[in-house]
């Protein structure tokens, strides 16, 4: 996963989900989806990789 993805996806959840913002996220890429969390223990914030402009 490259720099400019980790940045689309940082810059969504900071915007659009209040827990997550300015928090340390730990982002995977999966085939169809991303799965954000804020520690390793979490349960992940699915979403879709509709969120990126490619």
């Amino acid at each position: 996963m490259n720099e400019e993805i980790i940045k689309q996806v940082t810059e969504y959840v900071y915007k659009n989900y209040k827990l997550y913002k300015d928090k340390q996220l730990i982002i995977k890429e999966l085939d169809n989806c991303f799965h954000i969390c804020r520690h390793k223990d979490e349960s992940p914030l699915i979403l879709g990789k509709k969120i990126i402009n490619n």
